[in-house]
């Protein structure tokens, strides 16, 4: 950082100084620096290699005063690494600079000999570092923003005994994109009470999604999300929601920070729970390590500094991290107005009273989450807070309270949840009591017949050699309380309450990692007839595509044998099955079932078959189903059969080649048909999707600008994911000019051809010779400068799947 003088100068004082003072002194913050030699009687600038705290900074302009004191420029000393500098300050030349010795918490020291001037500051008087640890919001990858549309389709074919009659069943969903505006509807066939059946709209809905404000704008049919006593409802209306999945990767939860200081330059490592998750290298001065995430519940992490002498200093700490807070500051929230749909499966176009629910969320602090919910009809009025606290490294502690209100009958409901997790360990217990006629928005209203709800469960992991845990369950409700409220006013008759509760231990480990794990339980469950029912389960992973599993569930009066066997169903292309066997030996009878099941995902459907036989009580049913579904999509220009799209989908294109294996996030797809086309179906929405080709797959004669893309397209909408793979084709041949009758060759001219409005410029060589690549068939006009005037030609490419075509001589005529 050499300011505005000159080297020449700077390196002349440098000398003049070595010589006049050969030997060393040494200035702390109670004594100036003096020569031990001879003192310096004037001011003067001279060029120093300075050092803060150890760390090199590099040669600055230093002025020395005449009692050896050290004044450094206020831009220097900010550029060093100086968060606020604070001296007695003295203009230099017209530059503000600060005197060393004034600047509390600074010592300096001065090596005469090598001109070096060592400054050491207190960590607090310095910037430091601050590290993120986590990755702030991102850019993802970016789907095209071209419209998409697409149409599924489903039939289904059931009978057998326990079907009243063979049955044709069908339906269909359609949904378009254009830009952020997404148009959603599907229908089901019903049969009627007369037999007959008809068509039936389920819900129509249209979609905004503002992925920069995350929120989400819902006209329409849509169904209130379901938050603590509100167990949500369909409406046909509005919604305005707060909604971080439209950027999955964005961190809502709370975060820890851990805040030190280094008097030198040091090491950073950061381990959570052991193992090293971060490496910095750590300016000196205070540091901030931003953003520490995890999951589990309590968490250790452990921060080790070495400085730059060999020195180790360990720092740990507990934290607690959840998923169930809010980060200080953020919103959660849903409003939702409409009319309440009735007879939803059965009729199209019913609906009831308006109706309005709402939540909302806020984070206070990192450990206090405070939240509200409302719901409600002109008749009913439902409204209740809740709160969820972090209890530092002790769990978390949730608490939620409702009130109702309907034609005079009132009630009210409280729920208390507490939840831990170590590397362990594990608790969690929920109690929930009702109070009088609680009543939640529904149609019709429900009225809740719960008194009261506990539960209990703790467990163990030990270490690899399986999970032990107890847990305990308590129920009781009142009899008698119907589904709606009777006269106002008069008091709802209850009966003697119903207790059931269920206490259970249970046990699981693998035996073989990865291959054989096995699950036991023992339940004791009270009610009218309370019993004591035991359960062994074992599964057995044959590979990555097949799986047996068996397991006994045995009481004192009566045992349930179960097999089966199964072949996983491929994400792309190809069958998946089941197959499963029970027998169940009852107090007084036995029956037995047997359950088959075969889907086949073909590239352009999906076919699936089920089998389900009876056998008990002197009776035998055969059932059986089979049904065909698949889609209709289209996305940037492309229209094509594809298996049903049941989130975001895509199309794949590589160039024109056929049988071209395709990946979605490694797992194979299927394979480009013979346009070089592949429907993926099953595109996750906002995430990014990682789609690649086979590249042994791609001739040696066609380029492949990408192997690898990733997509992140909205939600139910298409993306064209173009791999650009193009056929080499290399085209050579002479060009010549016409005059008088004869052909003269044009050497090193530089012609010019017209393609798709744009001109491709290319030169001539020894005899007129010339050279292309990868030109579509088709013709094309050029031009080349002949004695100074256009001399025009037509070249054309015939198809041809040759890597090198020979178009021979090209013959140009001067224009008219």
């Amino acid at each position: 950082m050499i300011a505005p003088y000159s080297f020449a100068k700077a390196l002349l004082l440098a000398v003049a100084v070595a010589m006049a003072v050969p030997g060393a002194g040494v200035m702390a913050q109670s004594a100036p620096v003096v020569s031990t030699t001879a003192a310096t009687t004037q001011p003067e600038t001279i060029v120093v290699r300075a050092t803060l705290n150890t760390e090199d900074k590099g040669d600055i302009f230093a002025t020395r005063s005449a009692d050896g004191s050290f004044l450094v420029k206020t831009v220097d000393l900010l550029a060093m690494g100086f968060k606020n500098p604070v001296g007695t300050s003295t203009v230099v030349d017209g530059e503000p600079h600060l005197l060393l010795n004034s600047m509390a918490g600074v010592t300096v020291s001065f090596e005469q000999r090598t001109l070096a001037l060592n400054i050491t500051a207190e960590p607090r008087l310095l910037t430091g570092d601050a590290i993120t640890l986590r990755s702030e919001r991102r850019i993802r990858a970016a789907a095209p923003a071209a419209g998409s549309a697409f149409f599924n389709y489903a039939l289904d074919y059931s009978g057998g005994k326990a079907a009243s009659s063979n049955s044709l069943s069908l339906a269909a969903e359609a949904g378009g994109r254009l830009g952020d505006y997404l148009l959603l509807s599907n229908a089901s066939s019903v049969q009627a009470n007369d037999g007959t059946r008809r068509l039936v709209r389920l819900m129509s809905t249209a979609i905004r999604d503002d992925a920069e404000n995350l929120m989400r704008f819902t006209a329409g049919d849509f169904f209130t999300p379901s938050r603590d006593f509100s167990p949500g409802v369909n409406l046909g209306g509005i919604s305005i929601s707060k909604l971080y999945g439209i950027d999955p990767y964005y961190v809502q939860n709370p975060t820890q920070t851990i805040r030190g200081n280094v008097a030198l330059p040091s090491d950073l490592e950061v381990y959570l729970d052991g193992q090293r998750i971060r490496t910095e290298r750590l300016r000196p001065g205070e540091f901030e390590l931003r953003d520490i995430l995890a999951y589990g519940g309590a968490r250790s992490v452990q921060v080790v500094l070495r400085d730059a002498f060999g020195r180790v200093q360990q720092l740990d700490y507990s934290f607690y991290f959840s998923d169930q807070p809010l980060r200080q500051g953020l919103h959660d929230y849903s409003y939702n107005l409409g009319a309440i749909r009735r007879g939803y499966g059965l009729q199209s176009n019913r609906y009831g009273p308006v109706a309005f629910s709402s939540f909302h969320r806020y984070g206070v602090t990192d450990a206090l989450t405070l939240g509200l919910r409302a719901e409600g009809t002109r008749e009913l009025a439902n409204a209740g807070p809740s709160a969820t606290l972090v209890l530092g490294s002790a769990g978390v502690l949730s608490l939620a309270a409702g009130a109702s209100s309907i034609a005079g009958r009132h009630g009210s409901a409280a729920t208390v949840g507490y939840n831990y997790q170590s590397g362990r360990w594990n608790l969690g217990m929920l109690l929930r009591q009702d109070w009088g006629d609680y009543a939640t928005l529904g149609d019709p209203v429900s009225i809740s017949n719960r008194n009261h709800e506990g539960s209990a469960a703790i467990g163990y992991n030990f270490a690899g050699r399986g999970t032990l845990t107890l847990s305990h369950l308590a129920l009781a409700t009142r009899a008698g309380v119907t589904a709606a409220p009777a006269t106002p006013g008069q008091p709802y008759e209850t009966f003697a309450l119903i207790p059931r509760s269920v206490t259970e231990l249970a046990y699981s480990v693998a035996l073989v990692p990865g291959k054989v794990s096995l699950t036991a339980r023992l339940s004791r469950i009270r009610e009218i007839q309370s019993r004591t029912e035991a359960f062994v389960g074992l599964t057995y992973f044959l590979d990555q595509r097949y799986t047996a599993s068996a397991s006994l569930r045995a009481d004192k009066g009566s045992n349930t044998e179960f097999v089966q066997l199964a072949k996983n169903q491929p994400a792309g292309e190809g069958l998946g099955y089941l197959l499963a066997a029970d027998r169940d030996n009852g107090r007084e009878s036995s029956s037995s079932q047997v359950r088959g099941s075969a889907q086949y995902n073909a590239r352009a459907a999906i076919f699936r078959a089920d089998y389900n036989r009876n056998q008990g009580q002197g009776q035998r049913s055969n059932d059986w189903r089979v049904s065909a579904a698949g889609g209709i999509a289209y996305v940037g220009g492309h229209l094509g059969l594809a298996r049903p799209i049941t989130d975001s989908f895509g199309v794949v294109k590589v160039g024109e080649l056929a049988d071209v294996p395709v990946f979605l996030n490694n797992q194979p797809m299927g394979k480009t048909d013979a346009y070089g086309k592949l429907f993926i179906p099953a595109l996750a929405a906002y995430y990014d999707n990682t789609v690649s080709i086979d590249a042994q797959a791609i001739p040696i004669d066609y380029s492949m600008p990408a192997l690898v893309k990733k997509i992140s397209p909205q939600l139910r909408s298409g993306a064209l994911i173009d791999f650009g793979v193009t056929k080499f084709q290399a085209f050579s041949g002479t060009l010549s000019s016409i005059q008088g009758g004869t052909a003269r060759p044009l050497e090193f001219e530089e012609a010019s051809l017209t393609i798709e409005g744009r001109a491709l410029r290319f030169q001539t060589g020894r005899g007129g010779e010339f050279y292309l690549e990868n030109l579509k068939p088709g013709s094309y006009p050029g031009s080349v400068q002949v004695d100074g005037k256009p001399c025009l030609f037509e070249l054309a490419i015939q198809p041809s799947m040759e890597t090198l075509v020979e178009l021979g001589e090209l013959a140009c005529r001067l224009a008219r």
